[in-house]
């Protein structure tokens, strides 16, 4: 990679998987509010409209311990591209079918797929990144992947929850992701081989960086997902908690690139807790904040910092693993994130009903003190 020819080459391909995996970020972010508003219109029980949105959490547990033997099978570019396809599958039929429990079927199997998608592209992703780079242009992918996020749910300001064109919308997207990967050249990233053990088992080969993963998959889904009902408890207008949202999401979109960039000359380790005691930070201002100008700063700190602890996770994985390895761990790394995705919600809603109102601020600070604790003690005795 040393080469001129070959460095453009791998320039372009990190701009063709990081471009295809922002617009299925844009896909995502639009699909999952949606869903969850087109069943509270229909009157649909809170607790179902919650354990149907957990089947896609489900179905990122359940794929990547698959995704080994089915990239053998297929290889890389011909499985993100399958998953493309079952993705729209499944929104095609979330918009033709109101029938509660082939939801709950659809959204198992859009999970499933999403999760293919996200394993391999982020392994690929860190494939093509070197060591000098690496932290950068994992920030530059978290970044875009954030502002896909960011800009779903506002499409819905468009396309409204009702009929098919939400989901047309979401096809839509899917289509414009899949042409750069049928497009782009050179051979498929050396992932699909046999790895040195099973996907749990790099759960254990690498807990700083899986433990990452677990953390924010339940501060993203759980914390994250009930911050505008914090914000409402504590004083806010609706359309105030809303906007609470807005200043996390800014600081996941800004602050990725400079923490990557820091991640390049210092110790990753090091910066993962760095990461965890300034989202402590911001859970112990929260309340102190919640009704200050204060708030909006703290916000963005919080936001940022979190998901720098996903981005240097992944860093830290790009660094110790290579080839079918990298692609097995990065399934870790993503069923970690399912697990907590699933349990997030229900632990952050009972605090908040337990501790009113500041039970949501408690349930992030833990989750942030005990990541810190455990990336603290396990670095300084060298391990990873």
């Amino acid at each position: 990679m040393t080469g001129s020819p070959a460095k453009g080459m791998q320039v372009r391909a990190l701009a063709v998987v990081i471009a295809s995996v922002a617009i299925m970020g844009i896909t995502y972010g639009l699909t999952m509010p949606l869903m969850s508003l087109r069943l509270e219109a229909r009157g649909i029980d809170s607790g179902l409209i919650g354990l149907n949105a957990a089947m896609a959490a489900l179905g990122v547990v359940l794929m990547p311990p698959l995704i080994p033997m089915l990239l053998r099978q297929v290889g890389v570019r011909p499985f993100l591209l399958l998953n493309l396809v079952g993705t729209g599958m499944a929104l095609l039929g979330l918009a033709l079918t109101d029938w509660l429990p082939a939801w709950f079927v659809l959204r198992l199997i859009l999970g499933a797929c999403l999760a293919g998608l996200f394993v391999v592209s982020e392994a690929w992703i860190n494939h093509l990144a070197d060591d000098r780079s690496r932290g950068r242009v994992l920030g530059i992918y978290s970044s875009v992947l954030a502002a896909g996020f960011t800009i779903g749910p506002l499409l819905l300001q468009v396309t409204g929850v009702e009929g098919v064109l939400p989901f047309l919308a979401g096809l839509g997207f899917l289509a414009v992701a899949a042409i750069p990967l049928s497009l782009v050249g050179g051979e498929d990233p050396p992932l699909s081989g046999h790895p040195s053990r099973g996907v749990l088992g790099f759960a254990a080969a690498a807990p700083i960086a899986t433990s990452a993963a677990l953390v924010f998959g339940a501060i993203e889904t759980g914390v994250l997902s009930l911050l505008p009902v914090y914000g409402v408890r504590s004083g806010l207008t609706p359309e105030g908690a809303a906007a609470m949202a807005a200043a996390i999401g800014l600081g996941n979109f800004a602050m990725q690139v400079p923490l990557g960039w820091l991640a390049d000359r210092t110790n990753v380790r090091w910066m993962l807790v760095a990461c965890a005691l300034a989202g402590l930070a911001g859970a112990v201002a929260l309340p102190f904040t919640v009704d200050t100008v204060l708030l909006w700063p703290v916000l963005f700190m919080a936001g940022g910092a979190m998901m720098g602890i996903y981005t240097l996770g992944l860093t830290l994985l790009g660094q110790r693993f290579r080839g079918p390895d990298l692609a097995a761990a990065n399934g870790a790394f993503v069923v970690m994130y399912g697990l907590g995705a699933l349990g997030g919600p229900a632990l952050t809603g009972a605090a908040m009903d337990a501790i009113v109102p500041h039970g949501l601020p408690l349930v992030l600070g833990t989750f942030c003190l005990g990541f810190a604790v455990l990336a603290t003690v396990r670095t300084l005795r060298g391990q990873n």
